[in-house]
């Protein structure tokens, strides 16, 4: 059974479509259904939003049923009752109340079948069966009429209209001494209760309810909080997506289905509800089936969603959420469309993102589902919110074109100009900057926890990362004056090569554009984003996800008085897969202008506190032990380092106290708070020697959620501060990538215990691929916390580096370390080395002017020879002797 409360003058009217099973026709009004052909072309003509449906339920339902919003019987259906469009309300006392059984409790206003309805339904409260009114006379009811062209009247739905106003003083009486909330009168009420409870819920606008609660499964009526209903087309579209949406036990659900679905215009509005139930109740099931198997005939089966049109421009994004899983668990269905449009989004009842696309993991989709969001173009307007979320979804594809940013007014990061500099110990180390017109000044300025610690500078006259880049970390803010906005950054050492008129970016620490949380091969295409307020898309333990053709960019328009364009796109990474069991594909997206890494593909290291070779425990410190369940197949390894010490199986997990004293720190992970973890010990299943030298600092990681398998080809990625690409997974492809002025490496292929990232790279194929960084090109390799020294140990393994182009690299083009099985061939060295990085960002251990380096590394390929030119002059680089080799640099083949 299905009900919809719908609220109009003030006035509540339930009406309720029940099962088939639970319907008996009444004897004066025999039933018969309308054809599943006629029915099934009135909903696929709502589904599809097509206007000429609506001229064909003008025909089909013209001059049927007036508007009168009558109390109604099922029952009783044989009777008739004159109404009009501007008919009086009937006053309460003259309306359907409850009735007293025969034991005394309160019977529910039901059709003849109630007996069919069990549990504290039928049973009813004492309370409320010594304050019930006396039975009034039978209320009349509607007559039915046939619908479908066969002359018999379809069945009436049950209808009861109660006076939720107040202004019925055998209502108010009857309600006076119940105790409680709404909830626990609903719950066992029976129909007083009912009548109670949505007196109590009323509010005082006509638009909306107060509460929002569902009644228990065998009650009579399910409660959930809409809009007022303006027309036929609200009644239609949610019957429709109740009668989609099936829980695990296959039983219709309503309480996840909001009110816009489709939408008729105004001129075409029916305002009488009871229009929508005679068309569509008898048959609803056997319409929507045969609209569903026309669909899956034709090929097409996609389904449009059509917003609020009382609301122009606006787009409610739980109203869309309620239209996707109302679809997304119908084979037959092969996706939804929204119409084309200029929309601002807010949430409504979403709590973490504008538009949540929630998927059933016990009922994953084994054919593709696709969320057409192409022609639009969508305004987020809250900035702690992410744009998409997709929750544990298969097959699923979201796709445009479509461009998403949030709104100018709540930009997630600030920027300006520097217009004065001091540089000497008298007045301190500092940049005055003004805040550029239309972005944000106190609100970031004044609070540290929404904004990172340090300033992103950018050339004044083209807009790039300065070459050489580096982080500038104040260590006070003052403001200075408010109209201008100027702010004086106070730093503890002189900064090199600043000018005045150099660009500044701060970022801030909101929300993410796209999250995708343990999909399965789910496809985000053609999204453009702006303004987001962390990753542009992050990816948490997926399997296969797809990111294609999208593009990451500043915001291309004005914002205030537009002196000065956008200079962050977003204020993090721009593609960022964590934990996946099987890689992404990342093909042909354009990301510019990240405040971090362009792409970043890892799994997560743990870090072990304590080992117990007794019982073959390790505790662990983490927030959570979601990637270290049992049967995981583990990796352990020894802490600044990262020597692979052996691999294991997880055979249990429990959750322990601190076991730590309260001055430990980490001096691997010295970002790991240790007061604030909590800790689980693990069970292994085997404890080999090498496990000796497991201690506090060791780290732990979940060696199959690492992103093996992943594609990253055909990309452009710039101007961001971090790498272009950045990582830590196995069995992958590089190829065709452009990358141009990262704030440091091109692309690194290293695990960082750092930011507890795993792991060591194999088989990784990284091919004709152009970088262009004035900082370092392509890096595989290790460089150890504790003094920034390369790592002796040979982890990574079968690393293939050809057909590469680096150009314009100030320190190593190409950088091999800890590896074995390697093949460097048929590269371009071109104009690299002309400066010398900044002080602090080389290493010593790096042979000066080297373009290809490799330490620490067995059974090296040099072969084909690799190319170097040097038609800019650069001076800091060998290109007489353009290959260096370090220390344990063993079975080397060098070609030139």
């Amino acid at each position: 059974m299905w009900v919809q409360q719908v609220f109009h003058g003030r006035r509540a009217l339930q009406w309720g479509l029940l099962e088939d099973t639970a319907v008996a026709p009444s004897a004066a009004a025999p039933v018969s259904s309308p054809e599943p052909d006629a029915a099934a072309a009135l909903v696929e003509a709502f589904l599809s939003g097509d206007t000429a449906g609506w001229s064909l339920l003008d025909i089909q339902a013209s001059a049927q049923l007036a508007a009168p919003d009558l109390p109604l019987n099922a029952a009783s259906a044989g009777a008739s009752s004159a109404a009009r469009p501007d008919a009086v309300p009937t006053p309460a006392a003259q309306r359907s109340a409850p009735v007293r059984s025969d034991s005394g409790s309160i019977q529910a206003d039901l059709p003849s079948s109630s007996t069919s309805y069990a549990g504290p339904w039928t049973q009813g409260r004492a309370e409320l069966a010594a304050a019930a009114a006396p039975a009034p006379a039978a209320a009349p009811s509607l007559a039915v009429s046939d619908v479908a062209g066969d002359g018999a009247a379809a069945a009436a739905p049950s209808l009861a209209v109660s006076d939720v106003a107040g202004d019925g003083a055998a209502a108010e009486s009857a309600c006076a001494g119940l105790q409680g909330n709404p909830s626990d009168w609903l719950r066992s009420g029976g129909a007083l209760g009912y009548q109670c409870a949505m007196q109590k819920m009323t509010h005082v606008s006509d638009q909306e309810i107060a509460y929002s609660f569902h009644a228990p499964v065998d009650a009579p009526w399910s409660v959930a909080r809409y809009m007022q209903p303006k027309d036929l087309a609200t009644l239609l579209r949610q019957q429709l997506a109740a009668q989609l949406q099936q829980d695990q036990n296959q039983s219709v659900s309503a309480s996840s289905v909001s009110s816009s679905f489709l939408a008729i215009p105004a001129d075409r509005a029916y305002h009488n509800p009871q229009q929508a139930l005679t068309i569509i109740a008898a048959s609803a099931n056997a319409a929507v089936q045969k609209a569903r198997d026309r669909a899956a005939a034709s090929g097409s089966g996609i389904m449009e969603f059509v917003p609020d049109p009382t609301k122009p421009g606006q787009l409610v994004g739980s109203d869309l959420t309620a239209f996707f899983t109302a679809t997304v668990n119908d084979p037959t269905i092969n996706g939804m469309r929204l119409r084309p449009g200029n929309y601002s989004v807010n949430a409504g009842g979403n709590p973490d993102a504008h538009l949540f696309f929630p998927c059933n993991p016990r009922n994953r989709r084994r054919t593709p589902y696709t969320v057409d969001l192409s022609g639009s173009t969508l305004v987020f307007q809250d900035i702690k919110k992410s744009g998409f979320s997709i929750v544990e979804c298969a097959n699923v594809e979201i796709v445009g074109p479509v461009t998403a940013y949030h709104d100018l007014y709540n930009l997630p990061f600030t920027q300006g100009s520097i217009t004065a500099i001091t540089n000497d110990s008298a007045h301190g180390y500092t940049w005055t900057v003004q805040i550029h017109d239309g972005f944000p000044t106190d609100r970031l300025m004044d609070h540290k926890e929404v904004r990172e610690g340090y300033l992103i500078r950018y050339d004044g006259a083209t807009g790039k990362l300065i070459d050489n880049y580096y982080d500038a970390m104040p260590s006070a803010i003052t403001k200075i004056s408010s109209s201008p906005p100027k702010y004086r950054f106070l730093f503890n050492i002189a900064l090199p090569d600043v000018k005045l008129g150099d660009l500044v970016a701060l970022r801030g620490i909101y929300a993410h554009g796209i999250m995708l949380t343990r999909c399965v091969n789910v496809t985000i295409a053609n999204i453009t984003m702006h303004n987001v307020g962390m990753f542009f898309v992050i990816d948490w333990s997926g399997y296969g996800n797809r990111f294609v053709d999208n593009t990451l960019a500043p915001y291309p328009g004005q914002i205030g008085n537009g002196e000065q364009p956008a200079l962050l796109a977003s204020n993090g990474d721009g593609i960022h897969s964590v934990g996946a069991t099987y890689g992404p594909i990342i093909e042909r997206n354009t990301l510019a202008n990240m405040g971090d890494d362009a792409i970043s593909i890892h799994g997560m290291f743990t870090l072990v506190v304590k080992a117990n070779p007794d019982n073959s425990t390790i505790v662990v410190a983490t927030g959570n032990a979601n990637t270290l369940g049992a049967g995981s197949r583990v990796g352990i390894y020894e802490g600044d380092q990262l020597l692979l010490l052996g691999i294991v199986n997880i055979t249990a997990v429990r959750e322990v106290s601190n076991p730590l004293p309260p001055t430990m720190h980490s001096k691997v992970a010295p970002r790991k708070n240790l007061t604030s973890s909590k800790y689980f010990e693990i069970t292994v299943d085997a404890w080999p020697k090498a496990f000796q030298a497991m201690r506090f600092d060791s780290l732990i990681t979940n060696m199959d959620i690492q992103g093996s398998g992943f594609v990253v080809r055909d990309n452009t990625l710039m101007n961001n501060r971090g790498r272009g690409l950045l990582v830590k997974a196995s069995m992958g492809v590089i190829e065709r990538n452009t990358i141009l002025g990262p704030a440091w490496w091109g692309m690194q292929i290293m695990p960082e215990a750092w930011w507890m990232e795993a792991d060591w790279s194999r088989n990784v194929h990284i091919t004709e691929n152009y970088v262009e960084a004035s900082y370092g090109g392509i890096f595989a390799g290790l460089i150890r916390n504790s003094d920034l020294g390369s790592g002796q140990y040979l982890n990574h393994k079968d690393i293939i580096i050809t057909g590469n182009t680096v150009v314009g690299a100030n320190y190593a083009p190409i950088l091999v370390t800890s590896a074995k099985d390697v093949v460097i061939g048929n590269n371009t060295v071109r104009d690299c080395m002309c400066h010398l990085p900044p002080p602090g960002q080389g290493f010593s251990w790096i042979t000066p002017g080297a373009l290809i380096f490799v330490e620490n590394a067995q059974n090296v390929t040099i072969s084909p020879p690799n190319t170097f030119i040097n038609a800019a002059g650069c001076a800091f680089g060998d290109y007489a002797r353009p290959i260096a080799l370090g220390r344990n640099a063993v079975d080397v083949d060098l070609a030139y």
